[in-house]
């Protein structure tokens, strides 16, 4: 029994562990009419495998089997082409939106349905949406936390700095970062339970945290820039980062982590805030990922794994950058190579080189 186990475990993960020099970047943005605007603010999936994305400004996309659609709201006259700034669905049916100002944004998907709902406090901007049990949706914004459940508002905490992040932790807890501290919110599943706890996890603002397939707990700072992972003694610096994955932030050369995500094999992703890199930590060392942008500012604005398993990355200039197998066919757009970023003439590893292979409609 112990041998088919293993053996099962193994097949298990080679199904998952594909390697990523066998992908490439699939590129789309308004240079081939696939999403109204540049800037993306954040992707999701709904339970078909559909993404959903966000933009700036322009509203909402989404991506099928037939390619990309524009989901175009009813709107009041105050919030035509609002900032979308972040997504997260409630249920299969309902996804909610932030970003307005003053107002959380609710579209129902099965009938293409808005529906607007006033906050309390009308200068609240909910930046940070996130699913809790029970249908609850945490809001983070410049004023502070607040939970939305069966109609009514709460606040959780009030706070100068604002909430920066908010990032689900296994299934009922969600780790929230201030401008000045970081905590973790724990929310009970059963649906009479109304007691939310809370403890402190950090002094410093984490803008994102992840939990990688061995149980440790990875933080991209919103201050520091850096990349930290979670010991018994505290918070220690990731080392062994290539320099190649490193940007000259304001003359000083160092990663910029700002977002996070976990592989289905369990390994940690991070991207850079600036300067497009992929990382991804093989517990003694690092590959880096260049995503070939035409410009040397953009950067990794979410981190997001689909069903299939391809990675999708959010960019602030250059659309949605899919990264997926080269055997792949499901995604048929891609612009023509742009050329690649320049980088510290001081690296002293080079970076994997990853196919920009060419798709075409049928």
């Amino acid at each position: 029994m112990r041998s088919c186990f293993l053996i099962l475990m193994f097949v298990a993960r080679c199904a998952f562990a594909q390697p990523l020099t066998e992908y490439g970047w699939t590129f789309y943005d308004t240079s081939n009419r696939s999403v109204q605007h540049n800037f993306i603010t954040d992707i999701e999936f709904d339970a078909k495998g559909r993404a959903w994305v966000a933009t700036s400004n322009f509203g909402l996309n989404y991506y099928d089997s037939k390619g990309w659609h524009v989901v175009k709201p009813i709107l009041p006259d105050s919030l035509v082409y609002g900032w979308f700034n972040d997504i997260a669905f409630i249920d299969e049916q309902t996804l909610a939106i932030g970003g307005i100002v003053g107002k959380l944004v609710i579209y129902h998907l099965n009938n293409n349905t808005w529906e607007y709902i006033n906050f309390p406090q009308s200068s609240l901007q909910a930046m940070e949406v996130c699913k809790v049990p029970n249908r609850g949706l945490l809001l983070g914004g410049i004023s502070g936390l607040v939970l939305y459940r069966d109609g009514k508002f709460k606040s959780l905490l009030r706070e100068d700095a604002g909430v920066m992040g908010l990032t689900p932790y296994r299934d009922c807890c969600v780790d929230v970062s201030t401008g000045r501290s970081t905590y973790r919110y724990r929310f009970p599943k059963n649906r009479g339970g109304v007691h939310v706890g809370s403890s402190h996890l950090s002094d410093a603002a984490l803008y994102r945290t992840a939990e990688d397939g061995k149980g440790r707990l990875w933080a991209a700072a919103f201050t520091g820039l850096n990349l930290s992972c979670r010991s018994d003694s505290g918070w220690v610096k990731a080392d062994k980062i290539p320099q190649t994955a490193f940007y000259n932030f304001n003359g000083s050369w160092q990663f910029t982590a700002h977002e996070l995500g976990v592989l289905p094999d369990g390994r940690l992703m991070a991207g850079s805030q600036f300067g497009a890199h992929l990382i991804v930590n093989n517990e003694t060392d690092w590959e880096v990922y260049s995503v070939p942008l035409n410009g040397q500012f953009d950067g990794i604005n979410r981190i997001v794994v689909a069903p299939d398993s391809s990675i999708w990355l959010a960019t602030w200039y250059h659309g949605v950058v899919v990264f997926s197998h080269k055997d792949h066919k499901k995604h048929k757009k891609i612009k023509p190579a742009p050329q690649p970023l320049p980088v510290d003439p001081r690296q002293q590893r080079p970076t994997l080189q990853v196919p920009v292979h060419k798709l075409y409609d049928d």
